[in-house]
């Protein structure tokens, strides 16, 4: 008489496929740790998939695209009704108008950051690890008073990027002049709003997909500086606007950094709120008769106060990397 063996059966049955997407790929066998398996040779360590990690920001970028042109599409239905369809130019200026209401700004932020973060939080949560971890929510290696002095540092690299494109563009895209023009114009009792949408948001979400959810799981793999490019290039890619796209790339190599060497997405969420949340601040009182000089009041004062703040923060960055190497060779046998 014979019977079946439920555990090898168990064993035998695939994994969900919708889990096959973003999960680790674990092995049934878990020898105890070695020296191979200390290295990440060994054949029972989890290893991360890299394509998930390409594929899931990709997807969220064409989602929230498709998500925020429907918002856009219902708003104008709703508020000038077919015929704002039909005249590009007339669509251009209505669009303009409608996002510097309150309500537009709305429309603007909250459809596209709503998907890049359920696409963190869900490709986070079919992991193994557990997500919190996954995502880099960590308290991190190095004290909170680093993390400010980054945080501070951070418009310089926004500032420097902004000045040599600038120099080097004959046109900056009308694309960025119309966020621009759109973020100046709240001002006022209005102002908290505009940050909560355009600094606050942005820099939760998006650190929890592409510093969090990317480069973490890149990091698994590959060296530090693969991970924290490609994660940084999804990162620009997200913006869907090629002059965007190109001024954030630095600030995203920059996050990468912070966040790979404190081992924690925290500080490069609050670097990339003071980034925006200076941005904001420089357009409010950008002042049109500055306009040909080499940099405005505000830009001045962003180098004052940031540029010893970037100084520093190299510092405590190479301090922490010898830290870091110190440690590991003591490990070593």
């Amino acid at each position: 008489m014979s019977c079946d063996n439920p555990r090898s059966t168990e064993e035998n049955t695939p994994p969900p496929v919708l889990a096959t997407l973003v999960t680790d790929t674990p092995e049934h066998a878990m020898p105890a740790p070695t020296e191979a398996a200390a290295h990440g040779n060994s054949p029972g360590v989890v290893r991360s998939r890299i394509w998930p990690a390409i594929t899931v920001p990709i997807l969220a970028t064409i989602c929230s695209a498709m998500l925020s042109t429907a918002a856009i599409v219902v708003a104008g239905l709703v508020y000038t009704g077919p015929r704002v369809m039909t005249d590009s130019l007339q669509d251009l200026m209505w669009l303009e108008e409608f996002y510097t209401r309150p309500e537009g700004l709305l429309v603007l932020s909250l459809p596209s950051q709503s998907v890049l973060f359920c696409a963190a939080l869900g490709a986070a949560s079919l992991s193994p690890i557990p997500w919190q971890r996954r995502l880099g929510l960590t308290r991190g290696s190095l004290p909170v008073w680093n993390w400010c002095v980054f945080a501070t540092a951070t418009p310089l690299v926004g500032l420097v990027t902004s000045f040599f494109a600038s120099r080097l563009l004959t046109d900056m895209g009308e694309n960025l002049e119309i966020l621009n023009r759109i973020i100046a114009s709240f001002g006022g009792s209005r102002l908290p709003l505009v940050f909560l949408l355009i600094a606050v948001v942005p820099g939760v979400v998006e650190e929890l997909l592409f510093r969090g959810y990317v480069q973490t799981r890149l990091l698994a793999r590959l060296p530090a500086a693969s991970a924290i490019l490609i994660s940084s290039v999804l990162f620009a890619i997200a913006h869907m606007d090629p002059v965007h796209s190109l001024l954030v790339l630095p600030l995203g190599i920059w996050m990468g950094i912070v966040a790979w060497r404190v081992k924690s997405i925290l500080p490069a969420m609050l670097c990339h709120l003071a980034n925006n949340a200076v941005s904001i601040l420089e357009l409010q009182v950008h002042s049109a008769d500055t306009a040909d000089t080499l940099f405005t009041t505000a830009e001045w004062g962003v180098l004052l106060v940031c540029g010893p703040a970037m100084v520093l923060s190299v510092f405590l960055l190479i301090q922490a990397d010898r830290t870091a190497g110190h440690a590991a060779s003591a490990m070593l046998p």
